[in-house]
């Protein structure tokens, strides 16, 4: 029966990533987070991000869209690393921050859990320093989990990595 439930539960949020939606550029995925070159899934807020297009143009209405991927790569690790210097400092309580329990089934939630610390050779509760290393691994597995096994590649993350 468990596994019944993580499987309705990861449909779920497969189903919730593929949603169709305008997008400002042609990636050419059919996954919202890479075609609005935001493959941490950021939702719109009033921060001023580098190459984020502005809310007036942006054809998503949900979150928010960058002209360029490394954009919304970087915005997406500066977004890491405020909620790191917050407290997220486990990867349990980094990823609920991309995925909270009050919006997603628990099964879904806790599969995400376990597939960001398992790539990233990390105990889901284990404190981790926010580095380079630990952060590109993190944020490679979320924007894969994000984008339903699409996602930028980690050497164009460890490059925006050197820009936050």
């Amino acid at each position: 029966m468990k596994e019944i439930a993580a499987f309705i539960a990861i449909l779920y949020l497969i189903s919730r990533e593929k949603t169709p939606m305008g997008s400002a550029t042609s990636a050419g995925s059919k996954y919202r987070g890479m075609r609005n070159n935001n493959p941490g899934n950021i939702r719109i807020t009033s921060i001023p991000w580098i190459g984020k297009i502005p809310v007036s143009m942006n054809t998503d209405k949900q979150f928010e869209q960058f002209y360029k991927m490394e954009d919304g790569i970087r915005a997406a690790l500066v977004n890491m690393r405020t909620h790191y210097n917050r407290g997220k400092d486990t990867i349990r309580k980094m990823v609920t921050t991309w995925a909270p329990y009050s919006d997603n089934p628990a099964p879904a939630v806790d599969n995400y859990i376990q597939s960001v610390s398992n790539y990233a050779n990390l105990d889901p509760d284990e404190y981790f320093d926010f580095n380079k290393k630990n952060a590109v691994n993190i944020m490679y597995r979320i924007f894969r989990f994000e984008n339903n096994g699409e996602g930028p590649a980690k050497g164009l993350i460890s490059e925006q990595f050197d820009r936050i």
